[in-house]
């Protein structure tokens, strides 16, 4: 007997002065996405930031209560959309999200989403923003899509796929025990803004010569 499995896309709307500038420029009323399977709010995964000052250098990152609050007591509204999947399913999503936290040359698309007035997004190779991520997950699943997937918002994601609100919340309601993001907070240093210029150096190189690649 097979079990049920689910997939679950959290849809938020963080603090940070980047998350407030991406609303402002996209009109939006959300700006982040985050995945986990089935309950399992420790192990939640989306491309983002490793640490709060690695301005240019982004990858798959495991998140935590406080990545999501800045350890401050603030609200922070999310929409959570659950997605009923098989086995197989389970299986193949736990793969990719593994492979894909596992390989070193994946980098957050951040040219994409500064530009997204203007460009409305592009694919670059072996690059994912938050939201691209997470509708290559959907389109996994058997999920199909009327544009390009850089082209969409997390707001447009709560629009399509309104009838999936799993939950409306507070992320402290929804995480209530936090394994802690200590790295997340380090200060700055030599070597994290040397981190962060190969960052940029990596981001300018994949734009400029891996646009025109396909998930």
């Amino acid at each position: 007997m097979s079990c049920q499995h689910y997939f679950n896309i959290i849809v938020s709307r963080t603090q940070t002065k980047f998350a407030s500038c991406i609303r402002h420029f996209g009109n939006m009323t959300y700006n982040h996405t985050s995945v986990y399977l089935d309950d399992d709010v420790n192990n939640i995964y989306a491309f983002a930031r490793p640490e709060h000052f690695s301005i240019f250098k982004g990858t798959l990152v495991k998140e935590s209560l406080d990545r999501f609050t800045l350890r401050r007591n603030q609200p922070v509204p999310v929409k959570v959309l659950r997605f009923e999947i098989t086995e197989e399913q389970y299986s193949e999503i736990q793969a990719i999200i593994y492979n894909i936290y596992n390989d070193p040359e994946y980098i957050y698309n951040l040219f994409s989403v500064i530009s997204y007035p203007i460009t409305k997004g592009f694919d670059t190779y072996k690059a994912y923003s938050c939201i691209e991520f997470s509708m290559t997950l959907l389109k996994k699943l058997g999920y199909q899509f009327e544009k390009p997937i850089p082209r969409y918002k997390p707001d447009d994601l709560i629009e399509m796929f309104k009838d999936n609100i799993y939950k409306s919340c507070d992320i402290r309601d929804l995480i209530h025990e936090d394994a802690g993001s200590a790295d997340y907070f380090s200060p700055i240093s030599l070597s994290l803004l040397a981190s962060n210029a190969v960052g940029l150096f990596t981001i300018i190189k994949r734009t400029l010569f891996f646009r025109n690649y396909s998930h």
